[in-house]
C-alpha cells in the first residue's frame, strides 16, 4: 500500500495523539517528530521509536518528509503553517483553531492554493458516527428550510489547566478563551449540521470566575441569510458540562445531546395556520441510528488526510472549512468588544485592530 511520509510537530499536548495514530495507520509512514522540549520530545520519539528533532526546519531539511501536522499553540499556527507550505512544500494538517484571527487563516489557504498543496483542519468531533448521521440527514433535504436553532457548549477548565502553559488565557498566545478553544469544536459542528450561511451577528462575552485575560462565557443571537435565527452560548465553568443542539425545520425537529433524535412533524406552515390542527397529529421522537465509520475521531481526520494526499483530491475538513467556525469567533469577540452587531463575511482588518486592543489590554472585562 502506498503510504505518506509523515510528521508531527509539537508533541507535547494533543500532538502525541497525532504521533500515535500516524504510527497506527496504515497509509502513513511515520518519518521524525519536532519538539522545542527536549525532554518531551525525547519521551514521545523514544516511546514510539522515531527521531526527534528540536527544529522543525532542521527535520523539514533533512528527512524526505511529504506532509504534517501542527500541533503547537495557537499563536503559532498561521507562521508556522504558511512556512511549511511557502518554503518547504509539504501538505499540512493543523490542529483547531485553523488560526486566531480570519485574516491568518485566509493567509494560510491562499499559500496552500498557490503552491498546490493540501491545507486541512483538525475537527475530529465531525468524524463521529451520531454526527456523520445528523449531518447526512440534513443533507438530504427532506425536512424543509432551517426555522431556528438553539447550540450550548458548557465545559469546565480550572486554574490548574491555564498555569500549564504561558501562552493559554491570553489574547496573544491564545487569541480568545473558551470560543476558540474548548466551544469551536461544537460550533464547528453547530455550522456544518445547519449548512446556513451567516449574514449578522450580536454578542456578549465576559470573564467572570478565571484569573485570565480571555472570556470564560459568551452568549450570541446568529442571523442566517435565509433569516433563520439561532442562539448560542458558551461557557467554561459549568461541572457538568453539556453539548447540546437544536434545530428546527420546516418539516421536522432535530436534537444532539448525547444521543441524536429527530421529531418528523406536518408542515410548520400548515400549523401554525391552523390548517392542521395541533391536536389531530401525534409526534414522536426517533432516535438517529449512528453510522459506523471505518475510522473516525483523530485517527478518522488523519487518515482521510493522507488518502487525500495520495488521491489528489480535497480532504474532508478543507481550510476553508475550518475558516468558517473561526469567523463566527471573531465575530462575536469583535461584536462584543465593540458593542455592535458584525455582518458576515467579517471585515478582516477591522478583526485585527479589535485583536490589537485586547492584547494591549490583556482582559476582556476592560471592554463590558
Amino acid at each position: 500500500m502506498r503510504k505518506v511520509n509523515y510528521a508531527v510537530i509539537g508533541v507535547g499536548g494533543v500532538g502525541r495523539a497525532h504521533v500515535q495514530f500516524a504510527k497506527e495507520l496504515e497509509n502513513i509512514n511515520l518519518v521524525a517528530i519536532a519538539d522545542i522540549k527536549e525532554d518531551v520530545g525525547k519521551k514521545v520519539g523514544e516511546e514510539f521509536k522515531v527521531k526527534w528533532y528540536k527544529d522543525y526546519r532542521e527535520m523539514l531539511e533533512k528527512e524526505d518528509i511529504d506532509a504534517v501536522s501542527v500541533a503547537v499553540p495557537h499563536f503559532l499556527h498561521a507562521s508556522m503553517t504558511i512556512d511549511i507550505l511557502k518554503n518547504y512544500k509539504k501538505h499540512v494538517l493543523v490542529e483547531k483553531p485553523i488560526a486566531i484571527t480570519v485574516k491568518e487563516a485566509d493567509e494560510m489557504i491562499n499559500a496552500a492554493k498557490a503552491n498546490d498543496l493540501k491545507l486541512a483542519v483538525c475537527f475530529q468531533r465531525r468524524l463521529d458516527g451520531i454526527n456523520m448521521a445528523v449531518h447526512e440527514l440534513v443533507s438530504s433535504e427532506k425536512l424543509g428550510d432551517l426555522i431556528r436553532a438553539t447550540m450550548l457548549h458548557l465545559d469546565f477548565r480550572d486554574m490548574i489547566y491555564y498555569s500549564r502553559g504561558a501562552w493559554r488565557g491570553t489574547w496573544s498566545g491564545e487569541g480568545g478563551g473558551v470560543l476558540i478553544n474548548q466551544g469551536i469544536h461544537t460550533l464547528d459542528l453547530f455550522l456544518w449540521i445547519a449548512q446556513e450561511k451567516p449574514k449578522k451577528l450580536f454578542s456578549f462575552t465576559n470573564n467572570l470566575l478565571h484569573d485570565i485575560e480571555v472570556e470564560d462565557v459568551a452568549s450570541a443571537s446568529l442571523l442566517f441569510e435565509n433569516g433563520a435565527q439561532a442562539v448560542l452560548q458558551f461557557s467554561c465553568f459549568d461541572n457538568p458540562g453539556k453539548r447540546y443542539m437544536n434545530f428546527r425545520y420546516e418539516n421536522a425537529i432535530i436534537e444532539v445531546d448525547k444521543v441524536a433524535r429527530v421529531a418528523y412533524t406536518p408542515r410548520l406552515k400548515d400549523m401554525v395556520s391552523g390548517k392542521v390542527r395541533r391536536n389531530t397529529v401525534t409526534i414522536e421522537w426517533e432516535e438517529i441510528k449512528p453510522k459506523t465509520l471505518a475510522t473516525k475521531g483523530h485517527k478518522g481526520v488523519l487518515y482521510d488526510f493522507a488518502d487525500a494526499i495520495l488521491n489528489d483530491r480535497e480532504p474532508f475538513i478543507t481550510g476553508e472549512e475550518g475558516l468558517k467556525s473561526l469567523e463566527v469567533v471573531n465575530a462575536i469577540i469583535m461584536s462584543a468588544v465593540l458593542h455592535k452587531p458584525v455582518d458576515f463575511p467579517v471585515d478582516r482588518e477591522e478583526y485585527e485592530k479589535v485583536w490589537e486592543k485586547l492584547k494591549e489590554a490583556k482582559s476582556i472585562r476592560a471592554f463590558q
